[in-house]
């Protein structure tokens, strides 16, 4: 993406339509892309900015005065939740067996070693390190939360970049949902049909564009 569509797409979207009305907090500010969350009573209507933005200008150094047109994709997502799993221990099967192996006659000769399973996900876990059956009880379960954790966290993680490449599409043209038009002084929404002066647009009137 050209630096300057950055500039220009983080002076205009940030500074003129953001700070004005709502709570913002750059996440992160890297060259073509922007992470930023914004928190207000009317922010949900950011939900509505997903897709794909077209924008149109005259650039102060373009001589021929021909219309350069870049795109930039955006994506609205929930702050993030906290996403620890609680294991119910009604789930979990638990199972004491012998252990093989080295470790002498108390190890392999008395029931120390356990093996727990997770009902719902099949997930096992096992431990026969420690001599008394309490000891290893307590390191296969704590083994177990962490796959759960892991199991978790891949799960969300995968909803979320799921839900992105939804809204963000391949950040054609053809896809967009709002063209800026500076050499025209107008902005346009594709889905609700709506029509604001650049001006509007720059003071943070949005919610002109989703008829709210």
């Amino acid at each position: 993406m050209p630096r300057i569509w950055y500039i220009s797409y983080l002076e205009y979207t940030i500074s003129m339509r953001v700070w004005r009305v709502f709570d913002i907090n750059v996440l992160k500010d890297l060259p073509g892309f922007l992470v930023f969350k914004v928190e207000g009573k009317k922010s949900n209507i950011f939900k509505k900015e997903s897709g794909t933005h077209r924008w149109q200008r005259v650039p102060p150094t373009e001589k021929r005065g021909r219309v350069h047109t870049s795109a930039v994709t955006v994506a609205v997502l929930e702050n993030e939740q906290d996403t620890t799993i609680e294991m119910d221990m009604k789930d979990v099967d638990i199972r004491a067996y012998k252990a093989s192996g080295k470790g002498g006659q108390h190890r392999n000769k008395t029931m120390s070693a356990i093996e727990v399973k997770h009902i719902p996900t099949g997930i096992k876990a096992q431990c026969t390190s420690e001599r008394a059956q309490s000891d290893n009880k307590s390191k296969a379960l704590e083994l177990l939360r962490e796959r759960l954790q892991e199991l978790n966290t891949s799960s969300h993680n995968n909803q979320r970049v799921a839900e992105r490449r939804d809204q963000v599409g391949y950040g054609l043209r053809s896809e967009k949902v709002q063209t800026v038009q500076e050499q025209n002084d107008q902005v346009v929404n594709h889905i609700s049909g709506k029509r604001i002066t650049c001006k509007q647009y720059f003071k943070g009137r949005i919610d002109l564009l989703h008829g709210e």
